[in-house]
């Protein structure tokens, strides 16, 4: 991980989207519901980090391949 400005920036993001197929939207929807789920972001939070309003959520987790339940 490398640190600039408060930014953390992941080396192996690449790498991830390729491994799990998944568009850079897409994963940001999932680690920030994935870890409201955990207790670690506020549901807010997590929409914010998303990029998605909180009253979208139904529908992007009834999309075919979301994993996390809510």
């Amino acid at each position: 991980m490398c640190f600039v400005q408060g930014v953390v920036t992941l080396e192996f993001l690449g790498e991830l989207l390729q491994a799990t197929r998944m568009s850079e939207a897409e994963l940001k929807i999932e680690l920030s519901l994935t870890l409201f789920v955990k207790g670690k972001l506020s549901f807010g939070k997590a929409c914010e980090m998303a990029g998605i309003d909180c009253l979208d959520v139904p529908a992007v987790v009834r999309q075919p391949g979301y994993i996390t339940p809510l």
